[in-house]
């Protein structure tokens, strides 16, 4: 889900002397948008004579359905990685509360690091980092006055019929009716397209609208952005140059 602001991030890191990236199904999308990086199948294609190199692994979108797969999947990929990392930063918020202990339960590993706001605070999930931090997402939920509201960033619109299949909410993950009918059920009125200022605006748009026709929602229009992100990874990286 912040597919963007990875390769946003990274692009524009002039200290970085190589960027890796896990090769799997889910990495081909910013393995178009790191053109430069190199893909590679294992740690053992890690050239570590660099002084600063980053390796990129991208999860599977499908583990966001279940709080405790997502866990335990994050977790696994965590006592992977420290093997050879001098430092970890997740691209993850609480997402369910599954990560709410991660930093306690593996920073002795190796540092880890995880999407939190200007206060401190773990951001509750891609749509809370893109928003800001947890008051300014509560702020934009309060702002529907008690009406649904679902959230669209650039990644969640060109995913969501991937995202809807394998959550298993209806026994026919292709049955496009019975999504519209726990979507009314729920009470969701507007679809909130939430720019993180890092997307294709046309498509975009394009997929913000498909979504709001299938289930008939009004469109409603807020900014957000990648600092989040940006912060996030600054305080890892220095605190791993530092070390």
């Amino acid at each position: 889900m912040f597919e963007d602001e990875i390769a946003y991030i990274l692009s524009r890191d002039e200290d970085i002397e190589r960027i890796y990236i896990m090769e799997s199904p889910y990495s081909i999308g910013l393995i178009k948008k790191l053109k430069s990086a190199k893909v590679i199948s294992s740690e053992g294609d890690i050239s570590k004579s660099g002084n600063y190199f980053v390796v990129v692994d991208i999860l599977e979108l499908a583990l966001h359905n279940d709080p405790k797969v997502l866990k335990e999947a994050v977790y696994e990929k965590v006592r992977e990685f420290s093997r050879f990392s001098d430092g970890i930063l997740l691209f993850y918020g609480l997402c369910g509360s599954s990560l709410m202990y991660v930093e306690r339960d593996l920073s002795q590993l190796c540092p880890l690091f995880i999407l939190k706001d200007d206060s401190g605070e773990i951001v509750d999930d891609c749509i809370g980092a893109t928003l800001g931090g947890r008051e300014a997402y509560f702020k934009a939920l309060k702002s529907f006055s008690g009406k649904g509201a679902f959230f669209l960033t650039p990644m969640w619109a060109a995913n969501w019929k991937e995202l809807l299949k394998k959550s298993r909410i209806t026994p026919n993950p292709d049955d496009l009716s019975r999504h519209k009918f726990i979507f009314k059920y729920i009470g969701y009125e507007y679809l909130v397209k939430l720019d993180n200022g890092l997307a294709n605006d046309e498509e975009f748009e394009r997929n913000v609208r498909k979504f709001a026709e299938i289930f008939d929602l009004k469109v409603v229009e807020m900014k957000g952005s990648p600092k989040i992100a940006e912060n996030t990874y600054e305080r890892a990286k220095n605190a791993i140059l530092k070390k």
